[in-house]
């Protein structure tokens, strides 16, 4: 699947990123930015141009950053790549977005501005070619890049959701699939496997708008469109003949579940889902 987001999480410049460190592809070596020798702190803020040596061909959207921190004699500790480091568990390298995505070709050097106003630091881009651009928005959930980046996770999704329908057709040849994605994000991931598993119609809810809109993009790069749609609705107040079929759903797939398992009302909205939407067998 095609999964793409035009918006960023804000008002934050960076994150500690929590995704593995398969989820991203470097495209250059790191490069020293700043030293701050916190004994005498820098009174006023300073930015430098620093050059990136491409080592790969790629899409340059985000600056991923870390620090090393010399504590005393040969002791230091470090949020980035250990290297004989102590490697910090409890806080991850920084990311900061770009506003967009800039392609960018192995050994090309790029022109980076690193600043810092003694209160955080900040890179920018200047004068650059942008392939998209990427809105921020201060309400866009930042675990959404998390889960969309976990493989392990969508693979058991989406076993599960191909065994379902597979058996549903082999019991009742010829009956229809027709599914609801409950809370379907900024992906529709999950209506987009039910689509692909041969489910005939899919309606993917959200309370979300942004992720809504986020996830009619998605959809629609996967050439889902005619099969999957979205509604932005309260999964509570869905209605048979506004929001899906007047016949109803059959099938309902779902990712709520957190470390705790049972987060937002899940047992709560499938029961209302099961009561206004879902078919009676």
């Amino acid at each position: 699947f095609v999964l793409r987001c035009d918006k960023r999480w804000s008002p934050s410049f960076y994150c500690g990123t929590d995704v593995s460190e398969d989820a991203f592809v470097p495209l250059s070596n790191p490069v020293e930015v700043f030293q701050f020798d916190l004994l005498n702190p820098p009174e006023e803020g300073c930015e430098k141009r620093i050059d990136l040596d491409f080592m790969s061909d790629g899409k340059f959207n985000a600056v991923r950053f870390w620090f090393d921190l010399h504590l005393y004699g040969d002791v230091h500790i470090t949020t980035g790549p250990s290297k004989g480091r102590k490697r910090v568990k409890s806080l991850r390298p920084a990311i900061q977005f770009l506003v967009g995505d800039i392609k960018v070709n192995q050994g090309e050097v790029f022109p980076v501005m690193a600043m810092h106003n003694t209160v955080r630091v900040k890179f920018e881009v200047e004068d650059a070619e942008y392939l998209t651009l990427a809105r921020p928005d201060a309400s866009f959930p930042r675990n959404q890049f998390t889960m969309a980046s976990d493989g392990e996770r969508l693979e058991g999704y989406y076993a599960s959701i191909e065994r379902v329908i597979g058996k549903m057709r082999r019991e009742n040849p010829g009956q229809e699939v027709h599914a609801l994605d409950m809370g379907c994000g900024a992906s529709a991931i999950l209506a987009m496997m039910a689509a692909r598993c041969g489910a005939d119609s899919v309606v993917a809810c959200d309370l979300h708008s942004s992720l809504c809109e986020t996830a009619r993009h998605c959809i629609a790069q996967n050439n889902l469109s005619d099969k999957v749609s979205v509604v932005h609705r309260d999964i509570g107040l869905l209605e048979r003949g506004k929001h899906c079929r007047t016949k109803g759903i059959n099938l309902v797939v779902a990712d709520f579940f957190d470390c705790g398992l049972l987060k937002d009302n899940f047992l709560f909205l499938l029961d209302k889902a099961k009561k206004n939407v879902l078919q009676g067998n």
